[in-house]
């Protein structure tokens, strides 16, 4: 049985979020450049805000997680942080469990959570796999937490 899973913040409340925020700050630089408070180069300081918006909007939206389970083990990568691949064989895998949470709470919010400690690929925040490997406690979201536990399932069967 193989499981895969591929999640993105663009399915999530923070696009909402983003644009709550984004638009009125968008149109209070514009009413401010077009009433002429910024000046006679009030059109760069528009730009420079207009670019760095659509930046850091492209790059929250295109934050995504990709999860694979079969029987050799996970695999998982969360571009742009983790592009390769990473690879924890099913011999090195502790304490699998799918649980459900409160994401926000448990890891502080949205997005890769990442300490020397604990690896944390949040982005929904129902129902988490977290597992002991090498020393090092992952957990990575999921919106399929029957099909995950099937494929848990198995792990333990065949060990």
């Amino acid at each position: 049985m193989v499981f895969n899973e591929q999640q993105s913040l663009r399915d999530s409340f923070i696009v909402y979020v983003i644009l709550m925020v984004e638009v009125p700050t968008l149109i209070l630089m514009l009413v401010f450049w077009w009433t002429g408070k910024f000046g006679e180069d009030g059109f760069l300081p528009v730009a420079i805000f207009l670019a760095m918006l659509g930046l850091v909007s492209w790059f929250i939206v295109s934050l995504s997680l990709e999860v694979h389970l079969d029987r050799r083990g996970l695999k998982y990568r969360s571009f742009p942080f983790v592009n390769k691949w990473k690879f924890i064989p099913t011999e090195s895998i502790q304490n699998p469990k799918v649980r459900k949470i409160d994401g926000m709470m448990e890891f502080g919010g949205v997005g890769p959570r990442v300490s020397p400690k604990t690896k944390a690929f949040i982005f929904s925040t129902d129902w988490v796999l977290e597992l002991d490997a090498d020393g090092k406690k992952y957990a990575f979201s999921t919106r399929k937490p029957r099909e995950m536990e099937a494929v848990l399932d198995l792990w333990k069967s065949e060990s």
